[in-house]
């Protein structure tokens, strides 16, 4: 029961986490950072991962909830909120999103146990020193973070 709650926190942080008045890019993710990852669903786990992305391209080593090692690799990319745009079919950002925001999707395959993280909303906080968000994993639902550990940007 606690997978869900960490997902409805993650979910109800995005906003609070938006940046303010600074438009994100790829840039603001060259970093080397720590992943955790925590999935529900049928196959609960967590991961904790030493990540380096470059250029959004996601390279590492994590470990499972159960102690097994195993490699990482993926990508991240960002899509800046529209909030004036003539497609009135688009989905807007959340009210309370600062329209500078920025939303960040990717994925992260561990190809040594099987698995794909599909991350499906991300966003990163005004000092750029994490990214918080949810995504899926074929079978359930994560709740994602990563922590800065060193910005090659600032």
């Amino acid at each position: 029961m606690k997978y869900p709650i960490i997902v409805a926190v993650a979910l109800l942080a995005l906003p609070a986490a938006a940046s303010d008045g600074h438009h994100c890019g790829l840039h603001d993710m060259n970093s080397n950072w720590v992943y955790y990852s925590v999935a529900g669903g049928a196959n609960p786990y967590t991961l904790t991962c030493s990540l380096n992305v470059a250029s959004g391209t996601i390279s590492g080593m994590c470990v499972s909830s159960s102690a097994q090692s195993f490699t990482a690799t993926g990508s991240l990319t960002v899509a800046n909120a529209m909030t004036h745009h003539n497609d009135h079919h688009m989905q807007h950002p959340l009210k309370s999103v600062d329209p500078s925001a920025c939303t960040i999707t990717g994925t992260i395959s561990y190809p040594d146990i099987n698995l794909t993280e599909t991350l499906t909303n991300l966003t990163i906080t005004q000092s750029r020193d994490e990214i918080v968000g949810v995504g899926t994993n074929g079978t359930g639902l994560l709740s994602v973070t990563f922590v800065g550990s060193s910005h090659e940007h600032d």
